[in-house]
C-alpha cells in the first residue's frame, strides 16, 4: 500500500486527486475543544445526578472521581495539545474527504448532499444532509476551493 503526502498547500496529484492539511491555530482548535468539555460536563453532570439518586450521597467520592476522569484529564490534555491538531483533506469532483475524522475512519462530504455553506476566514461550514462539518484549508487557497465547491455542487 502506497503513502500518501498530504501537502501544506492544495495540491492537484498525480491520481487526479487535491490533498491538503492544515494545522488548525489555538483559537481555531480551542473552539473545538470547548464544545468536547461542554458536552463531556452534561454527560457526567446526569451519570452523577442519576449515581447519587440511585446509591445516594454516599456516592460523592465516585462523583468526585467521574469528573476528575471524564472531564479534568481531557480538559487538560486538550489544552495542552491545542495547536497542535493537523488535518488531512482530499478532494475530487464528488466529495471532500477528510482522512481520519474520528477513530471510525474519515467522513465524506459528498457536493450532492451538501445543502448550505458558510466560509469564515479559511473555515468552511459545509452542511450536507443532517450533519454540519468544518473543512479547513489553507488561507491562500480558500477562493480556489470555494470556486471548486461551487462549480461541483448539484441543485
Amino acid at each position: 500500500m502506497k503513502t500518501v503526502e498530504f501537502p501544506q498547500r492544495v495540491t492537484l496529484c498525480d491520481d487526479g486527486q487535491y490533498r491538503w492539511r492544515v494545522t488548525l491555530s489555538r483559537e481555531q482548535a480551542k473552539s473545538h475543544y470547548e464544545d468536547m468539555i461542554a458536552v463531556t460536563v452534561i454527560v457526567t453532570t446526569v451519570v452523577s445526578l442519576i449515581m447519587l439518586i440511585v446509591i445516594g450521597w454516599q456516592a460523592w467520592w465516585g462523583v468526585l472521581m467521574m469528573y476528575a476522569l471524564m472531564v479534568g484529564l481531557p480538559a487538560l490534555i486538550g489544552h495542552l495539545t491545542l495547536g497542535f491538531d493537523t488535518r488531512s483533506y482530499e478532494m475530487d469532483g464528488e466529495y471532500i474527504r477528510h482522512k481520519h475524522a474520528t477513530r471510525g475512519g474519515d467522513a465524506f462530504i459528498r457536493f450532492k448532499a451538501i445543502k448550505a455553506m458558510r466560509v469564515s476566514g479559511n473555515a468552511f461550514t459545509i452542511q450536507a444532509g443532517i450533519t454540519t462539518y468544518t473543512v479547513y484549508v489553507p488561507p491562500e487557497d480558500v477562493a480556489f476551493v470555494r470556486e471548486y465547491i461551487e462549480r461541483h455542487v448539484e441543485g
